[in-house]
């Protein structure tokens, strides 16, 4: 629940401002001093002609620690926070949602959480400003106004008037250095009454903002940041030093800067935003309850690195010194090539002999002891390894190596490594964690109180209607009704739910199957097996959502029977025979007639195919008579001409 900030008096001078800023940044000049003194051993800020040797052991830390802690873009996830009937809380947490992935995605929001990032773990705070861009055009609008004059008659007036039309917004996130930001003097966060961001402006951009008032302001710093003293000295590159202060109590924005007695400009609450503050809680590494002033965590192990810088630093001079160096007898100039000598090279000794006669090459040439040397080093390096591991226990990697798997490992053996190397972590990456979803409510609560409707539309491809922009608009309600959280914070919470809801409806389904055959049977009794089932229900506690669905089941009823008197079911049964009997007689007799129709038909056929058959049988016999005649007549005409032949 929001904290009830009483307003004070208000705060009209600058001078109050500058005093309060004044004061609080003394408070923070030792920590900021150590900071810029961390941040050059980060950077290995060194003279041209320190040849000293140490190792940035605080880089890689830095290095394998933001890794650890961010390593993935996160994903907006909106939804409404009952799971309810709620169509417009439904279609408002789809339209943010999607404006949110495609704000994240339109610009480098993942260089932004990295750079707040660096500066908590170098430094000890950080954090990320959200601002508003808006877009306007003008543009000249005319419309026409019928009047009546003074003559009684009607006339048209066409007026004009600029109007500004808002053609694009865009809500970001912009890196907050930590030189930057000036917190008001506080035991914690919600006792903060306001904070101050610095800006270094020229010229330009004073006008800009503040109009011909800018033009008044001097200028205190170099364009490189650096502070001169002489104000008659106006450089050409010059920057005045400008503090943006949000006042929670009074909820306005002041602009002050040094030098100048009056306010630049006051503004009331620029944003509207529920905690008033444009960025969210800033990360703490090492902060104590008393004070909002951070430790820089490296100096929580800068003895050891002290001892390590040491130990390098010895080494580098034994291993300078671990060369191979002798004497050789001056009378045997010879040998002194012997050193330089390559690979089966034999060196000429005129006086080989006498060599000889002094015991050999052993005898005339003597080499400088090394052993201890190597002995020295060797000890060294385990000494230095020992120091890593020191700090590497201090800062937590070292649970992080021993979460890394090898190549042959079990699963099992993996995970339960990588739950391990977790442990220490956990909190840090649960408070990034709580630190990036931070951001995205203060995205969301921007788009919500200031984006224009038609952007947030195009935007989304989604209709804001008036009941979603009443949704989006509702501070109040939109909490009550949206819950904003990121994948990251709300992975663990979705499975556990997830598993919860599951194991609720397993249970109900199973008591319910089971119990209901007893039920019907008569054996359990219905009140008796509700009351089981919301015992069984309240030990879950995604239950009691249920409580109400089961607490209004009623018992079942009794089927009332339509059936009629018997009388009047047997009469209508005898009704419905006869009739049915009456209807298959005529079907019967139907059919009776069809077959007496079907054998008339028939016989009928037959007597037509038997007068075809005696007709074709006297046409046979016609024709057989006809070429019986034929063939008569053709033997009488023969015998005829034979005769003619016989007598002739």
């Amino acid at each position: 629940m929001q904290d009830v900030m009483v307003p004070a008096p208000s705060r009209k001078g600058a001078k109050y401002w500058l005093v309060a800023i004044t004061d609080a940044r003394a408070r923070e000049r030792e920590w900021r001093d150590r900071s810029h003194r961390v941040v050059d051993r980060y950077r290995d800020e060194r003279s041209a002609f320190d040849d000293s040797c140490r190792m940035n052991i605080l880089w890689s830390n830095t290095d394998t620690l933001m890794a650890a802690l961010y390593s993935r873009t996160p994903a907006p996830d909106i939804r409404r926070r009952y799971m309810t009937d709620d169509q417009a809380a439904r279609d408002a947490s789809l339209a943010l949602e999607r404006y949110l992935t495609y704000s994240i995605d339109s610009y480098n929001f993942d260089a932004t959480i990295r750079d707040a990032l660096k500066d908590y773990l170098l430094v000890g705070r950080g954090t990320v400003r959200v601002k508003l861009s808006t877009d306007v055009v003008e543009r000249e609008e005319t419309r026409e106004a019928v009047l009546m004059g003074e003559d009684g008659q009607p006339r048209v007036e066409v007026e004009s008037e600029t109007v500004e039309e808002i053609v694009d917004q865009r809500i970001m996130c912009e890196p907050v250095h930590w030189t930057d930001l000036v917190v008001h003097p506080a035991r914690s966060w919600r006792e903060v009454e306001w904070i101050a961001f610095r800006h270094m402006l020229d010229r330009d951009e004073l006008k800009a903002q503040f109009g011909d008032v800018g033009a008044e302001v001097n200028f205190t710093h170099t364009r490189d940041g650096e502070a001169y003293d002489d104000d008659s000295k106006e450089l050409f590159d010059g920057r005045a030093e400008v503090f943006e202060i949000f006042d929670k109590r009074n909820r306005k924005r002041v602009f002050v800067t040094y030098g100048h007695d009056a306010v630049l400009e006051e503004e009331d609450d620029p944003y509207g935003l529920a905690e008033f503050f444009p960025i969210p809680e800033p990360l703490y590494s090492v902060r104590t309850t008393d004070t909002l002033v951070p430790v820089a965590e490296f100096t929580l192990y800068q003895d050891q690195v002290i001892e390590l810088d040491l130990v390098t630093e010895r080494i580098a001079a034994l291993t300078d010194a671990l060369k191979r160096r002798g004497v050789y007898d001056g009378s045997m100039e010879a040998l002194g090539q012997l050193a330089s000598a390559a690979d089966n090279e034999f060196i000429p000794v005129d006086n080989y002999a006498m060599m000889l006669e002094r015991g050999g090459l052993a005898n005339v040439v003597a080499e400088a002891p090394i052993a201890n040397i190597a002995q020295v080093l060797q000890q060294l390096y385990q000494a230095r390894a020992l120091i890593i591991e020191t700090i590497y226990e201090i800062t937590g990697i070292s649970d992080i190596m021993r979460g890394v798997s090898a190549d042959r490992e079990t699963a099992t053996t993996s995970r339960t490594k990588a739950f391990f190397g977790s442990l220490r972590l956990v909190n840090r990456k649960r408070e990034v964690i709580r630190f990036v979803r931070d951001v995205i409510r203060l995205k969301a609560e921007m788009v919500a109180e200031h984006l224009d409707p038609v952007v947030m539309g195009a935007a989304t491809q989604i209709r804001i209607t008036p009941a979603v922009f009443m949704a989006l608009r509702d501070e109040m309600g939109r909490g009550y009704r949206i819950d904003i959280e990121t994948d990251e914070s709300i992975a663990y919470d979705e499975a556990e739910e997830r598993q919860q809801r599951i194991e609720v409806l397993t249970a109900a389904g199973n008591f319910i199957s089971q119990a209901g055959q007893l039920v019907q049977s008569g054996a359990l009794p219905f009140e008796a097996a509700k009351q089981l089932l919301m015992f069984g229900l309240r030990g879950f506690k995604k239950g009691r959502e249920l409580e109400d669905v089961f607490e209004a089941l009623q018992p079942p009823q009794p089927q009332q029977s339509d059936a009629p008197d018997p009388a009047t079911q047997l009469a209508l049964v005898e009704r419905e025979a006869r009739a049915k009997e009456s209807e298959l007689r005529a079907q019967i007799e139907q059919l009776r007639a069809g077959i007496k129709g079907r054998e008339l038909d028939l016989r009928e056929r037959d007597m037509q195919q038997d007068k075809d058959l005696e007709v074709a049988k006297l046409q046979l016999k016609a024709q057989e008579i006809d070429q019986s005649g034929d063939l008569k007549r053709e033997e009488l005409a023969l015998r005829a001409i034979q005769l003619e032949q016989a007598n002739g």
